[in-house]
């Protein structure tokens, strides 16, 4: 990745090792003696969250057609008849169509998040520092754009390579939005790996406006928000994708943060 990435200042840090409490693994026989009853939960949970994807799919898709007809009307009241309007009647028109397209929005974000699910996996060898500077280039907004991405070793993985790029594109996304309004934006990217359980940690840090770290719980709740929207866009569900696609490859994704001091977001694959 080199400097002239769409004017964006781009510094190649060391491999920073990312501490993690360490998982306790059961004995293999106990690991045996539950691995029936495990296997059978995992398929009942696995078959509810298909039909909670499937429901949430079918609402989505039937709420369409009556937002497509306010939608309509309120344009005709505007096209149409917007001289008979008083301009309260205007602004009224005005709001209905603005809340009709958020409403878009919000079903865009239902979809997208059911069919997270539903994609298929095809395991390979991900090249990440590939599909981060890729990410990155599609990411960054403006040439002038005063941001410092500080750029770390960023080890390969074993994973889907489309999900994969989603999460980093979420990721990312995220980032650059809450260091807007800083002068400047910084963006740390890295990765480490212990070398013994043969998982990589990746992390995504900036310095924007961050969060209350005892809140992180919800975090990747979708439709939660913890900011005001008129200042910054969205309804998480893009940090919930980014999560349900981890667990996906038996990872995990946290988040660690302090209001104004930015945020980190780490999450955890197979290392290729």
């Amino acid at each position: 990745m080199t400097a002239a990435m769409h004017g964006a200042q781009v510094f190649h840090l060391p491999v920073t090792p990312v501490e993690y409490p360490p998982i306790p693994h059961a004995s293999c026989e106990a690991r045996e003696d539950g691995e029936s009853g495990h296997h059978r939960r995992i398929s009942e949970l696995e078959a509810q969250v298909a039909e909670l994807d499937a429901y949430t799919a079918a609402v989505a898709h039937d709420l369409r057609a009556p937002l497509r007809s306010i939608h309509g009307y309120a344009d005709i009241l505007t096209e149409d008849h917007g001289r008979e309007l008083t301009g309260d009647a205007r602004a009224c028109v005005s709001k209905i169509i603005a809340a009709a397209h958020e409403m878009g929005r919000v079903i865009d974000d239902l979809l997208a998040l059911s069919q997270t699910g539903a994609q298929p996996i095809t395991m390979s060898i991900v090249n990440t520092g590939e599909q981060v500077r890729g990410t990155l280039i599609d990411l960054l907004p403006y040439p002038e754009a005063r941001i410092q991405l500080k750029v770390g070793e960023l080890l390969n993985c074993w994973g889907s390579t489309g999900l994969l790029r989603q999460v980093w594109t979420n990721l990312l996304s995220n980032a650059l939005k809450f260091t807007r309004e800083r002068e400047p934006a910084v963006i740390e990217i890295g990765s480490s790996c212990s070398g013994t359980d043969g998982i990589v940690t990746y992390f995504v840090r900036d310095n924007g406006a961050g969060f209350d770290a005892e809140r992180a719980k919800n975090l990747f709740v979708p439709f939660r928000r913890y900011h005001d929207a008129r200042q910054y866009e969205g309804n998480g569900v893009g940090l919930a994708i980014a999560q349900r696609i981890i667990r996906r490859h038996g990872g995990r994704l946290w988040a660690e943060s302090r209001p104004g001091k930015g945020a980190t977001f780490y999450f955890s694959l197979c290392v290729a």
